[in-house]
């Protein structure tokens, strides 16, 4: 009785460690200049630490997400047919936060890129 008893409570107290992440995330929205939704915007995530590349496109709302990220920089590349390529570097992903990025499209062609190098810090908005 007394081994069942240490062995429920070895498994209760462990549970909330298996519960923990060790990875975090990058959300936001693609607004055109009037803040309408850009659907289909191919959105692109790069790690600069170690050069891996994830991908992903906008749903109808403009909304995209990158969910379980190893720690690190990343660069966020934008890009949509009419408007011009949205480049930020120097993204912190830290264990268990959300970084948000929520970005406004400029009109113009493909091959022009709006790239932000000045910047305010990222705000954790996803936690409170």
């Amino acid at each position: 009785m007394r081994i069942l008893k240490l062995c429920l409570a070895s498994v209760v107290l462990a549970a909330p460690a298996l519960c923990q992440t060790f990875f975090g995330s990058v959300v936001g929205t693609v607004n055109d200049a009037t803040g309408a939704a850009v659907p289909q915007s191919s959105v692109t995530l790069i790690n600069a630490g170690t050069a891996d590349r994830r991908t992903a496109q906008t749903d109808q709302s403009g909304a995209y997400q990158f969910v379980n990220l190893t720690p690190g920089q990343y660069r966020v590349e934008i890009e949509k047919q009419g408007f011009r390529k949205f480049v930020r570097d120097n993204v912190l992903v830290e264990v268990q936060s959300t970084v948000r990025i929520d970005v406004a499209m400029q009109v113009g062609e493909v091959t022009q890129i709006l790239e932000v190098s000045e910047q305010t810090p990222l705000l954790q908005t996803e936690n409170a």
